[in-house]
């Protein structure tokens, strides 16, 4: 305890210093500030306790932190009773496609999200150079990365074919990864569940993902996977990841790590046992996690993994047959009855149906049992599953993850957060609710409400601990000479609204977002600016110098 009490002590002492230097520029010698953030709690983003001070901003850089009060400057901000924080950084969104119709990212600069790296679950932006140009020219309101997807390179080189690569195939494969590493990717992502959304890299076995991922390891980039199982078979798939990691000598994030499915639930005891042990013998591994206890699943999850095997276009032909229909329903069935508690018959909730539109926020039940006020049988919602699976369904099962087993999680040191979450679409279209209150959600339940986290340590899973597993220098700490990435909140007012029937609803409590010194979000207002800038890993950027 003395130990500790004398390090919160130094470090206190040095934010002072850091204070005292910064504000002691003659107000002559320089040009006026362009922001001063005033009397605001400071969360550094370093796990540091916090302490009060002034913010002072210059062009796109933190200029100074302490007491600026007599430094001149070009505009001023109260957040008197309000935490200004480092802007947080996802290190596992998707979908960053969207940025092009819809640049402003409103569901999560409301959240105080200043960074996006998509491209998780195997699929990315591809080919990434042409991602860099294209986030280059139209930037939007956040920064933006990208991983390289082991899923988009299996399919720009074999298609969908269920086999594995040929020498020569996967020597195309490999080059593609150091095309994208060099590019700017941050490193390679997988996506290896049994899924129609996760084909075909769900196809890859563990030696061509090891061959992938030391082309990552070459160019200083990590393996980020969502594991082969989140379920009965999660703990083989989490030592699938760590073998892979010591393989191919990369560092390994086990991505949006959860454990689904009312019979599994305790097992985030063994997976964080794993997890340790690797780390304890040096093994460079961490996770990331959302906080909710409901999990979005591709329609063909539900299927036999056997089946799925050969691709989920080829499902509808194989149940042609009556006695795999048969065996399938009963299968399906089964698993409903073991989801979410015992709840699974009415737990899934449809997101959205590329094939059909209709479908969007309708739960099965009301699907299987239209109007009649009825409860289907798990058979009948089965039915159901085999006749929307066609149509690209995608979906939320509420209550699938124990509040245990979240917790475990969460409170593990080596655990950052991330939304597994897209930018919304304009107008948006149907989401899961953590796609807009992730990061609130964090701050308001497992903070102010129940005390999990400290505040201090949730904001540095936010900040500067996914800063530096990217390799990001410049950002996730509130300290001079860092990007101007900045959310100011109301921490006894901030919280998500998002629910899962009513999913898309803004987080609230944020006053103040600025990317790169800018203001995406004034007064609780989106600005519509776009100020983002595109960010690469540090052997991209030591290779460009």
């Amino acid at each position: 305890m003395k130990s500790n009490a004398f390090a919160a002590a130094v470090g206190l002492g040095l934010v002072a210093c850091v204070a005292r230097a910064s504000a002691q520029t003659p107000a002559s010698a320089t040009p006026p500030l362009d922001l001063v953030i005033e009397d605001a709690r400071v969360v550094d983003g370093t796990g540091n306790p916090w302490y009060r001070a002034d913010v002072g901003l210059r062009g796109d850089t933190i200029d100074a932190v302490g007491v600026l009060k007599d430094v001149p400057a070009v505009r001023r901000v109260s957040a008197r009773g309000m935490v200004v924080a480092p802007g947080f950084i996802d290190v596992s969104s998707d979908n960053l496609d969207r940025l092009t119709a819809a640049p402003r990212a409103r569901n999560m600069i409301l959240q105080g999200v200043t960074t996006l790296i998509g491209g998780n679950d195997g699929m990315s932006p591809f080919p990434v150079a042409d991602f860099v140009q294209a986030r280059t020219n139209a930037p939007a309101g956040v920064n933006v990365g990208t991983w390289i997807g082991a899923g988009n390179v299996r399919k720009a080189v074999m298609d969908r074919r269920l086999a594995r690569p040929t020498v020569e195939e996967l020597e195309r494969m490999r080059a593609l990864v150091r095309e994208a590493m060099s590019a700017g990717a941050f490193g390679l992502s997988s996506g290896l569940e049994p899924a129609g959304f996760h084909e075909p890299g769900h196809f890859a076995d563990e030696s061509e993902l090891v061959a992938l991922a030391a082309e990552a390891a070459r160019a200083g980039g990590i393996y980020i996977t969502h594991l082969r199982s989140e379920q009965a078979g999660i703990v083989a798939a989490v030592r699938e990841a760590i073998r892979i990691g010591e393989q191919a000598q990369i560092p390994v994030q086990i991505t949006h790590h959860k454990i689904t499915g009312q019979p599994n639930w305790g097992l985030a005891r063994e997976t964080l046992r794993l997890v340790e042990e690797a780390r304890g013998r040096g093994a460079d591994v961490t996770v990331d996690q959302f906080p909710y206890t409901h999990v979005g699943v591709g329609i063909s999850q539900f299927f036999p993994p056997s089946l799925l095997q050969s691709g989920a276009s080829n499902i509808p032909a194989a149940l042609r047959d009556p006695a795999v229909r048969s065996a399938v329903r009963a299968h399906i069935a089964e698993y409903l009855k073991g989801c979410a508690g015992g709840e699974g018959l009415a737990a899934f909730r449809v997101r959205n149906c590329t094939a059909d539109a209709s479908l969007a926020g309708k739960r099965l039940t009301e699907i299987a049992a239209p109007g009649d006020g009825g409860t289907p049988s798990a058979e009948e919602v089965a039915d159901v599953l085999i006749d929307i699976q066609p149509k690209s369904c995608v979906g939320d099962i509420v209550d699938a993850v124990s509040e245990d087993d979240l917790r475990r999680i969460l409170v593990a040191p080596y655990t950052m957060i991330a939304s597994d979450s897209p930018p919304e679409t304009d107008p948006p279209v149907m989401d899961a609710p953590k796609s807009y209150g992730t990061f609130a959600r964090i701050l308001a339940r497992y903070v102010r409400e129940t005390g999990v986290l400290s505040l201090e340590d949730a904001v540095r899973k936010m900040t500067s601990f996914p800063a530096s597993r990217l390799g990001i220098t410049d950002r996730g700490i509130v300290r001079p000479g860092f990007k101007a990435d900045l959310v100011v909140f109301e921490p006894d007012a901030l919280r998500d609204t998002a629910t899962i029937d009513k999913p898309l609803q803004y987080a609230v409590g944020v006053v103040h977002v600025f990317v790169n010194g800018v203001p995406v979000v004034d007064g609780g207002q989106v600005t519509g600016r776009t100020p983002g800038v595109v960010l690469r890993s540090a052997g991209a950027r030591q290779r460009q110098e």
